[in-house]
C-alpha cells in the first residue's frame, strides 16, 4: 500500500471511534490530513458524541457489532483501505471483533490495525485472555501479514476515574503498591497515526505501548503534586474499595473487572515492564506523568495556593 499523502488520502475505517482511544485516534488521523476517517459507532450512541466525531471531520457510521451481516454491509459500503479495530470493555467483545476481522477479510481492505492488551501473549489478565484469542485469530485470518498489533498498558487515564477523591481528599487511591507504566490513549492514537499513514514497513509487527517509565502509586502521586501546585498523596485501598470507588464514578461493571485483573496482574509480577517501542515508532518520548496530570489539572484539582 502506497503511503498515505494529502493529495492522496487513505479512506479508513475506525471502530469504537466514540470510546476514550476510539475519539483519540480520530483527531490524530483528521488533523493529521492524511486520511479520509469513517467512525463507527454502535446504534445506541448519544447526539453528544456523534456531533463531537462530525464536528472534528469525522464521516460517521452506525454499526451494530453483534450483526456481522450489519458490520459487512457497513464496511461494503464505505469501502475503506484499512481498518482500524478497537476492542470495548464488554466481555462478549470477541465475537463482535472477530466480525470486523471478517468483514474487513471479506471486503478487500487491505491493511487491518487491532488495538490490543499487555499480556496477551500470558493470558495474565481478564484482557489478556480475550486478546490472545483476537490477535490468533487476525494472524490466522490474514496469513499475509497485512496486520499490525498494537498492544497498550494501562490507559493512564483511568486515573481519572478517581477525580473525586483527588479533587476532595488530595489523594490518589490504588488497590497496589507495585510499579508500572501507564500510557496515556492520546499517545496509543498518535502512535497509531504514525504507523497508519506508510503502514508497509510495520506488516506483521506487534507493539507495546507503554509510558516512558514504571512507578508505583507514590511515585504518580508526587508527580501529581508537581502538575496541579499542591500535594497529593497515595492511598492504598483494597480490591473491593477500588471496585466500590468505580462504580460509584459510573463505570460498567465489565471494565471495572478488567481493571481489577490488571491490578492482580501487577502484584503477581506478570505486566510490570516498559517498552520503548513508542519512541522506536513517533521518534519520540511518551508525555511523563506530570505532563498527563497537567493536562487534566481542571478535573483533579487544579492549582491551589499553597
Amino acid at each position: 500500500m502506497e503511503p498515505a499523502t494529502a493529495e492522496k488520502k487513505n479512506r479508513i475505517f475506525v471502530t469504537g471511534a466514540s470510546g476514550q482511544l476510539g475519539s483519540a485516534l480520530v483527531k490524530e488521523l483528521t488533523t493529521s490530513g492524511l486520511f479520509e476517517v469513517v467512525g463507527a459507532i454502535p446504534p445506541s450512541e448519544s447526539a453528544k458524541k456523534v456531533h463531537a466525531l462530525e464536528t472534528c471531520g469525522v464521516q460517521v457510521c452506525e454499526c451494530n457489532a453483534e450483526d456481522p451481516k450489519s458490520v459487512l454491509a457497513a464496511i461494503k459500503e464505505k469501502k475503506p483501505k484499512q481498518m482500524a479495530i478497537i476492542g470495548t470493555a464488554e466481555m462478549d467483545q470477541i465475537e463482535h471483533l472477530k466480525h470486523f476481522i471478517d468483514a474487513g477479510k471479506e471486503a478487500g481492505v487491505e491493511y487491518i490495525m487491532l488495538f490490543s492488551t499487555a499480556s496477551a501473549e500470558k493470558d495474565a489478565t481478564m484482557w489478556g485472555l480475550q486478546f490472545h484469542q483476537i490477535e490468533d485469530y487476525l494472524k490466522k485470518s490474514l496469513p499475509s501479514k497485512n496486520w499490525t498489533i498494537v498492544r497498550s498498558m494501562f490507559h493512564a487515564e483511568n486515573f481519572l476515574w478517581y477525580h473525586k477523591q483527588m479533587c476532595e481528599e488530595s489523594c490518589l487511591p490504588l488497590p497496589t503498591e507495585k510499579e508500572f507504566a501507564p500510557v496515556s490513549a492520546l499517545d496509543v492514537a498518535h502512535a497509531a497515526m504514525c504507523i497508519l499513514r506508510n503502514c508497509q514497513p510495520h506488516h506483521g509487527m506487534v507493539y507495546e505501548m507503554t509510558g516512558g517509565e514504571a512507578k508505583n502509586g507514590v511515585g504518580f502521586a508526587q508527580d501529581a503534586s508537581k502538575a496541579l501546585g499542591h500535594k497529593m498523596e497515595f492511598r492504598k485501598v483494597t480490591m473491593k474499595d477500588a471496585e466500590k470507588m468505580l462504580t460509584e464514578h459510573g463505570m460498567k461493571k465489565d471494565k471495572i473487572q478488567g481493571i481489577l485483573s490488571f491490578y492482580e496482574a501487577l502484584d503477581a509480577g506478570k505486566v510490570n515492564y516498559v517498552s520503548t517501542d513508542y519512541n522506536k515508532v513517533t521518534g519520540k518520548d511518551p508525555m511523563s506523568y506530570m505532563e498527563f496530570f497537567q493536562m487534566y489539572a481542571p478535573m483533579i484539582g487544579g492549582k491551589k495556593e499553597e
